[in-house]
Order: C-alpha cells, then sequence, then structure tokens
C-alpha cells in the first residue's frame, strides 16, 4: 500500500491515483514533478555468469576453475593476452580486427525464465558459432573483391578494340572472376589452416591440401594442355 505522501528532496509530493504529484489542481506551477509507479510481476530468471561481489560479471575464455569456483581470469601457456596490449593493436584497424576475433567468446547470458543451464550454454555456443560462421565468408569476401579488382582491368583494357573489344572484356571479366575465386580459395584455406595448426591438426592439413590442390589443379591442367598441342 502506497503511503498518501511522500518527501523527496525536501520536496512534498501527494498521492494522486498510481502516482504522486506535486501540483495541485488549483495551481499547477512550471517545475511540478510527478512520479508514477508500475508493479513488475515476478517471474523465474536464469543468469549464466561469474559472481563479483554483489553483482554479475562475464565469464572470460580465459578463466580458471579450482575447486569448482571461477578465480580470476588469467592468460594460458602458449597465449598472447590480447587485452594487455595498447589499444588492442597497432592502429585502429588492428583494434577494430581484435575487437571482432574476440568479440562473443565471454559467457554472459541472462533469460527471462527458468532454463536449464546446458541449453543456456548450447545458445551461448550457438551465438558464438554464427559470429565465427559470419567471419569466415566475409574474410573470404574480401579476398575474392581484393583479387578480382587487381585482374578485372586486365580486360578492359581491350575494350577499345572495335567491334570485338566488349567480347574480348567479357569473357576476360568471366576468366578473372574464376582465377579470383580459385586464389580466394587457396589462400583462405591457406590461413585458416595455419591458424588451427595447433588446436585442430586434422583439420588444418585437410585445409592446407585443398589449398594445395587449388594450385597444382590448374597448373597440372595448363601443362597437359601444353604437352597436348605441342
Amino acid at each position: 500500500e502506497l503511503p498518501p505522501q511522500i518527501m523527496l528532496k525536501g520536496m512534498r509530493l501527494a498521492r494522486q491515483g498510481s502516482g504522486y504529484s506535486s501540483e495541485t489542481a488549483k495551481d499547477p506551477r512550471i517545475g511540478d514533478v510527478k512520479i508514477t509507479f508500475q508493479k513488475v510481476p515476478c517471474e523465474g530468471a536464469t543468469v549464466l555468469a561469474v559472481q563479483r561481489s554483489d553483482s554479475f560479471g562475464p565469464l572470460a575464455v580465459t578463466a580458471q576453475v579450482r575447486d569448482g569456483r571461477v578465480v580470476s581470469a588469467q592468460v594460458r601457456e602458449g597465449e598472447v593476452d590480447l587485452g594487455a596490449l595498447e589499444g588492442g593493436g597497432c592502429c585502429a584497424m588492428c583494434s577494430c580486427i581484435c575487437g571482432l576475433v574476440e568479440s562473443g567468446e565471454d559467457i554472459y547470458e541472462l533469460q527471462e525464465q527458468e532454463v536449464d543451464a546446458l541449453v543456456m550454454f548450447k545458445t551461448a555456443q550457438s551465438t558464438q558459432l554464427c559470429i565465427y560462421t559470419a567471419l569466415q565468408v566475409l574474410g573470404f569476401l574480401f579476398l575474392f573483391c581484393g583479387f578480382d579488382c587487381c585482374l578485372c582491368f586486365v580486360p578492359a583494357l581491350f575494350r577499345i578494340i572495335p567491334f570485338v573489344g566488349t567480347w574480348v572484356q567479357m569473357f576476360g571479366n568471366l576468366a578473372s572472376h574464376i582465377i579470383s575465386f580459385i586464389l580466394s580459395l587457396s589462400f583462405w584455406c591457406l590461413t585458416v589452416g595455419l591458424a588451427w595448426l595447433a588446436a585442430r591438426p586434422g583439420k588444418a592439413f585437410l585445409l592446407l591440401a585443398v589449398a594445395a590442390l587449388c594450385v597444382a589443379v590448374p597448373y597440372y591442367y595448363s601443362m597437359s594442355r601444353s604437352i597436348l598441342y605441342s
């Protein structure tokens, strides 16, 4: 039950309906205050985080567990503490890349219902996997666009040829797109494979094999064609 009057910083507020107001119907003034209270129903909630004093904080990927309790985050052996670097990198671009790579690695989930901890861990895992996949696809697209921009200017030089210049440019653009895709796939597999070499050697060797095939197959095909026509 709300009291009929309350004091707020020396101002007397009278109850009006479901709230309090300093104004009166007979003498309203500029600067009058009106406060309304609403009741939020209490329901179940689930928090997946680390307790810090009287609040909660994210569970860092570098955190260690001792005797069933999470201790302060520490850098594991063989890892580089990116957060200790000044600004996260040597420039603003490197800081942005470091932020993208580390985004979603901490666990700090809140559900406005009672949820099993395993379900929340799976939700966090799917979120991190989605971010990881999106960054992988974005990196491949950047590689493809970069190689394509470097190669597409060559067919444009043949456009000045009368009558057939447009056709030469069209087929040249198609060839440059194919070459850009092969180069992008090769460099993408090489980069990701080297990144996974220590953690998951099987996946790393598979990607490195695909990168080698992207170079070996066109080379073998060109050599076989040259021998055939020689």
